[in-house]
């Protein structure tokens, strides 16, 4: 990284420390939800190599621990970003959805909204380019990485527990079947960040740097 994650961090239990009567502000929730969004990724990149680590050593308990860890991170993560208008994929596909004037039209401007943000384009072309405009909000955190972490964690827990070899998996047809889906998520924020920003914090401090 080319920064310091643990001075980044500090940034946090600052902002948490603001006026109650601050706390209103668009862009101080604004810059929590993005500041506690970017601790959460952080944290979890260096939980990576002690994930791999784990599954090497065969230390099955370890490593659900640490996937379970990683899981339990995500889905914070997408509470977070719930809270805040500017972080959810509700409006992305609503957007998209509202150009069309048939039910086919709108489910091709679906794909086309939600191919845009996993596997740019058919599951045969993401073989080679996929996650190209990925980005990091509600719904699509929540839902679709964090099913996409859990079926790569259960597979190699299984390979641990059987001592088999752990499966390839198809992530290009992964993503295709997500992008082909139709169901809605939320186009209004819920939450309230400094909460779930306070959580955040609790856990990190719960767990240390380990």
């Amino acid at each position: 990284m080319r920064y310091d994650p643990a001075a980044f961090e500090r940034a946090l239990g600052e902002l948490l420390q603001v006026d109650p009567s601050l706390r209103g502000s668009s862009a101080y929730r604004y810059d929590l939800t993005d500041v506690t969004r970017q601790v959460l990724s952080n944290r979890s990149r260096r939980l990576l190599p002690r994930i791999r680590s784990a599954y090497e050593a065969k230390d099955r308990a370890r490593f659900d621990e640490l996937t379970g860890r990683w899981l339990r991170w995500m889905k914070l993560m997408d509470a977070a970003l719930a809270t805040n208008e500017h972080f959810l994929l509700g409006p992305w596909l609503a957007d998209a959805r509202g150009w069309g004037s048939s039910d086919a039209e709108r489910a091709a401007l679906e794909y086309d909204a939600r191919s845009l943000i996993t596997v740019w384009g058919s599951a045969e072309a993401a073989r080679s380019l996929h996650d190209y405009a990925n980005r990091e909000w509600a719904g699509l955190v929540g839902d679709y990485y964090y099913s996409r972490w859990k079926h790569y964690f259960d597979e190699l827990d299984a390979s641990l527990a059987t001592g088999r070899g752990a499966a390839g998996i198809d992530w290009a047809e992964f993503g295709d079947a997500w992008a082909h889906r139709r169901n809605e998520y939320p186009t209004e924020p819920a939450g309230e960040i400094h909460e779930v920003a306070q959580r955040v914090l609790e856990e990190l401090s719960r767990v240390g740097q380990d």
